[in-house]
Parts: C-alpha cells; structure tokens; sequence
C-alpha cells in the first residue's frame, strides 16, 4: 500500500486533521480488498469517515457489505484485463 495521495491522506488521518475521506467508490484506496477492509477500519479508529460516491451512505450491514462486495468485484475485474493483456 506505498502510493503517496493515500500515505498522506493516513497521515491527515491520523494528526486528526481531516473529518472525511470521500472516494468515487472503494477500489481506488487500494485494489485489493483485504487492504481496502483495513484501510476503513483504520480510519474508523481515528474518527474519520469514509464516503463513496458509487456507494450506499449508510452504516447498516447490508450497506457495508455492499461496499465490500463492490471492493471484491473491482479486484476481479482488474484481475481479468491484467489476464487478457498479458495472454
């Protein structure tokens, strides 16, 4: 996970300087979903939000769960044009 934006946005994070962390959707903090899971619960932690653009608002399960199945298909999705180019 070493890409600059997201290192510097944890930072803000975590000096408590940001309230939110708005996204068009989950995969781009992080393609896999394992991370993108770690990535939310780390801003959870420091009591900063995280909103997705392409994503339900709410906190309940089924809209988590949405937000995560979306993280898991993005990575498939990236997983089969990585395999067709390089078939």
């Amino acid at each position: 996970m070493q890409r600059q934006g997201l290192e510097r946005v944890r930072d803000l994070a975590a000096e408590g300087q940001i309230q939110v962390v708005l996204a068009y959707s989950p995969d781009p903090l992080s393609r896999k979903y394992a991370y993108q899971i770690l990535l939310i619960e780390e801003f959870t932690r420091q009591v900063v939000g995280t909103l997705f653009v392409k994503s339900p608002q709410g906190n309940s399960p089924e809209d988590q769960l949405l937000v995560q199945f979306q993280g898991m298909i993005a990575n498939t999705n990236e997983r089969r044009s990585w395999a067709r180019l390089h078939c």
